[in-house]
């Protein structure tokens, strides 16, 4: 099950409530910020190495996922990992919240 599910199933908002959409999307909210905070450190990494193809490969101290994390967590430690974390859940998190109470309100 997903976060949203598990939040719905726990909370089980009444479609007749007028709070339903709130609910939703507090929900969808909740359930991205989560995803969000489990997936990013990866996305992170995935977004070091593909920038090594625009950057001179003599200047980059790394080569490969291991030495990315290796100097990462050298240099700024487990926080780097998460750096710009906050710019991103201020754009994904509405997004998502928009969605989620959208379709859930269309499917009551």
């Amino acid at each position: 099950m997903t976060t949203f599910d598990v939040l719905k199933y726990e909370f089980q908002p009444d479609p007749s409530s007028r709070y339903f959409i709130l609910y939703n999307l507090a929900f969808g909210g909740i359930s991205a910020a989560t995803a969000l905070s489990v997936v990013y450190p990866a996305d992170l990494l995935k977004r070091n190495l593909q920038l090594l193809s625009f950057q001179n490969y003599k200047n980059v101290p790394y080569n490969g996922v291991l030495g990315c994390i290796k100097y990462i967590k050298s240099k700024e430690g487990l926080k780097g990992f998460y750096k710009g974390l906050i710019p991103t859940y201020a754009r994904i998190i509405p997004s998502v919240s928009i969605a989620f109470g959208v379709n859930e309100g269309l499917k009551a």
